[in-house]
């Protein structure tokens, strides 16, 4: 899944660089992963013990300039189609200061109680599902979290639209759904 979401990235024609950082004992993984891209852009790099202290260190390695935009992505939604990259980053080179995808909440979303008693239905016409990549520009992160820096960073967050294909691969479901959509597509 790694290769794809890298993969994904580098085909959106608009990344310049690509740091994959990770737990030090998954960097092995990560580097044969990656190899068969054979794309010098790409950087595999320790980097923490969970998301937010290697996203922190990915940025660090990146250096960065203050206006510089910058994207996280989450090797979950590796099928993250690169048109949906170019959207976030159009976005941050046409003004916005942070970007997310987002798709349409489909389902009906239920609010329940401290007593897990169903108490109310939340209205979906307002609600989307947040996809990756993020994008900032570096100078607004501040002290955020740059794993998942948009709540914090005090700034509008602009959505662009997401695609189904960007939806987090969490369990074995997931994945034989994406891989049924990417079957599909790709059948003559």
């Amino acid at each position: 899944m790694l290769r794809h979401a890298v993969s994904g990235m580098l085909h959106s024609g608009c990344v310049d660089r690509v740091f994959v950082a990770g737990p030090v004992r998954h960097v092995p993984d990560y580097t044969a992963a990656v190899a068969p891209l054979a794309d010098e852009r790409v950087t595999v790099m320790p980097g923490g013990q969970d998301r937010a202290a290697s996203a922190r260190a990915a940025l660090r390695a990146a250096q960065p300039a203050r206006d510089d935009a910058v994207l996280v992505h989450d090797a979950a939604r590796a099928f993250t189609r690169p048109e949906t990259v170019r959207a976030v980053v159009d976005a941050l080179r046409g003004g916005a200061l942070a970007v997310a995808p987002v798709e349409p909440v489909t389902d009906t979303i239920k609010v329940v109680d401290a007593g897990n008693r169903i108490v109310g239905t939340r209205d979906r016409d307002h609600l989307r599902g947040m996809q990756s990549p993020q994008g900032f520009v570096v100078g607004t992160l501040g002290d955020a979290d740059p794993a998942c820096p948009l709540p914090d960073l005090g700034v509008e967050v602009h959505p662009v639209a997401g695609h189904p294909h960007g939806r987090r691969v969490a369990t074995s479901f997931d994945l034989t759904v994406i891989e049924a959509l990417l079957a599909e597509e790709e059948a003559p």
